[in-house]
């Protein structure tokens, strides 16, 4: 009885509106170009920006970034500063759908006026269409362009508490306290006491309701 009880409380916990969460990351390894990025080689600086959207046939540039956006900080334009700069992180709050269109862009910052408002001072654009899996390990990938040549990396994670092929099911706080939250690999839960047919019962129940 208690059991049938404890499956009850669960199941009912995990019927409250959930929204998925998780973080894309975007990590710009390197990027070599034979055209002049500034006019001037001194104190010459660029950063990267990428726009995360549904799958397209045909990628447009233009906006709506429909599944998020980001950007580097304004860095050198040497290997050293690029290479060593932090990830793009974008994150979301939607189931993650695997596939999507990604376009990065280099852009100089040499302008006074706001950066992408001039075309001008756009280097390079990569559009491009990707199906990506939950998980932590670093997808590697590398675009030669004309006259340029990208190597980046990149990923997509649950944020805590959060897990399951497109961080759509949640580990209820209700139930915390009966231990952390483990995931294997793939993102599926391994659960302490037991509960994992609890766990797995309630968000059956929610995936049922959205």
């Amino acid at each position: 009885m208690a059991h049938l009880h404890l499956r009850y409380l669960l199941a009912l916990a995990l019927l409250h509106v959930v929204l998925s969460s998780g973080v894309f990351e975007l990590k710009i390894n390197s990027f070599h170009t034979a055209q002049r990025i500034c006019r001037r080689h001194r104190d010459c600086h660029i950063f990267f920006r990428i726009c995360l959207k549904h799958p397209e046939d045909v990628i447009s540039a233009e906006p709506p970034c429909t599944f998020g956006t980001g950007n580097t900080n304004v860095i050198r334009a040497d290997h050293t500063s690029i290479s060593s700069s932090a990830p793009i992180r974008v994150p979301f709050h939607f189931k993650w759908p695997g596939t999507f269109s990604l376009i990065i862009e280099a852009w100089n910052a040499e302008s006074p006026t706001e950066y992408t408002d001039n075309q001008n001072n756009l280097v390079s654009r990569l559009a491009t269409r990707r199906r990506l899996a939950i998980g932590e390990d670093w997808s590697q990938d590398v675009h030669f362009g004309e006259q340029s040549e990208l190597r980046y990396s990149y990923h997509v994670f649950c944020d805590e508490y959060y897990f399951g092929d497109g961080c759509a099911e949640y580990w209820m706080a209700e139930r915390r306290h009966a231990g952390p939250l483990h995931l294997r690999r793939g993102g599926q839960p391994h659960l302490p006491g037991g509960l994992e047919g609890e766990l797995l019962l309630g968000a059956h129940l929610l995936g049922r309701l959205q």
